[in-house]
């Protein structure tokens, strides 16, 4: 099947546009994990673990499934069995 210069072209374009659209995606997704991971831990942290947490820093890489937590502190359970 050949194409035409101009069908090269389109072709190119619509493929480069796809590919900046997913690596912006992906870098978006990279940036805002750990601010995401934080609050999802503050937020929900005596409804699951039934403990109060303090956090520091975190750093969380979805690709690897890293997570780093700076200054983690958990407090003991303030309710009686």
């Amino acid at each position: 099947m050949l194409y035409s210069k101009t069908k090269k072209r389109k072709l190119l374009r619509k493929t480069s546009i796809i590919i900046l659209i997913f690596s912006g995606l992906m870098l978006a997704i990279l940036f805002t994990s750990s601010i995401v991971s934080k609050y999802v831990i503050k937020k929900y942290d005596v409804e699951y673990l039934g403990r109060n947490v303090e956090l520091g820093w975190v750093y969380a890489n979805p690709l690897t499934g890293y997570i780093y937590v700076r200054n983690l502190k958990i407090y003991e359970s303030t309710t009686l069995p």
